[in-house]
């Protein structure tokens, strides 16, 4: 069982250009792209919490981002991820295969080495939106993902979102327990 986070827009936000209302805790760019990130008051708390829970080797960012802006917010934000468990959109990208159909191409997702049906998510868009992080690994929308309330910088209440996702992550250990026993002894 691995526990994948998204980032944009549910432990961080980014945003192209400087406002005078809201404030930014760092800069990340490459070549002429720069961007602003916020980053949830409350994000290296629940990611060590989630390490603690799962395992360190069991928790990965899994993001539709491309790889070097992913691996940059990792380092500015110090969590601390190995960016071999960075999952980034050239990854996805890596395991899709473009159908073509009558009504335009379907995107088939492979299975990633890290696919368990036990797998959880935790990212702000609805499931049915995110299908390629679903099937990528094999993550079962219906118990085991959350949607996470959407960060936009300056919004939401820590405490209700720390608090969903500790209940998400003890409830999923409580569900799986035999199973961890069960991989822990092979």
């Amino acid at each position: 069982m691995k526990l994948f986070w998204d980032i944009d827009e549910t432990l961080i936000h980014t945003r192209k250009y400087l406002h005078k209302q809201y404030t930014h805790d760092f800069e990340i760019g490459q070549g002429d792209e720069s961007y602003f990130v916020c980053v949830r008051p409350c994000a290296k708390q629940v990611i060590d919490y989630s390490r603690e829970v799962f395992g360190a080797d069991n928790v990965h960012i899994l993001t539709t981002s491309v790889e070097w802006y992913a691996r940059s917010i990792n380092e500015k934000a110090n969590w601390g991820f190995d960016n071999s468990q960075i999952i980034s959109r050239e990854i996805i990208h890596k395991y899709s295969i473009k159908i073509p159909s009558l009504y335009g191409n379907e995107t088939l997702v492979t299975q990633h080495p890290l696919a368990n049906k036990n797998n959880l998510l935790i990212d702000n868009l609805r499931p049915e939106w995110n299908t390629e992080k679903t099937s990528l690994m094999l993550i079962n929308p219906q118990k085991n993902y959350l949607t996470a309330d959407e960060y936009r910088g300056n919004n939401l209440d820590d405490d209700i979102f720390r608090d969903t996702v500790i209940h998400f992550m003890d409830d999923a250990i409580n569900r799986y327990a035999d199973n961890l026993i069960q991989e822990t002894q092979k």
